[in-house]
C-alpha cells in the first residue's frame, strides 16, 4: 500500500474575500453569528460546506467570500498533496 504525503492549511478570514483554491479538498466552516455566501452558496452560522477531490485531482476554483455584514467569520480548511 503507497502512502501520499499531504499537509493541511487552517485559514480564518472575517472579510469579503476572493481565495483561490488549488488544493485536494477545501472546507468551509462559519464560525460566525452572520451567514456567509460562497460562490452564492449561502452557508448559516454553524454550518459546513465540504467540497473533496479524489486521489490526483486538484480543486482550481476560485471562490468568493460575501458575509452579510455583523461579526462574520468562516474558517477555511485546505488539503493539499506535497
Amino acid at each position: 500500500m503507497n502512502c501520499y504525503p499531504f499537509h493541511v492549511e487552517f485559514s480564518l478570514y472575517s472579510e469579503n474575500i476572493f481565495i483561490e483554491s488549488n488544493c485536494n479538498a477545501i472546507t468551509f466552516s462559519n464560525t460566525g453569528n452572520v451567514n456567509v455566501a460562497i460562490n452564492g452558496y449561502s452557508l448559516v452560522p454553524g454550518a459546513t460546506l465540504v467540497v473533496q477531490g479524489n486521489f490526483g485531482e486538484m480543486d482550481t476554483t476560485t471562490y468568493n467570500l460575501i458575509f452579510t455584514g455583523g461579526n462574520g467569520q468562516c474558517t477555511v480548511i485546505r488539503k493539499f498533496y506535497n
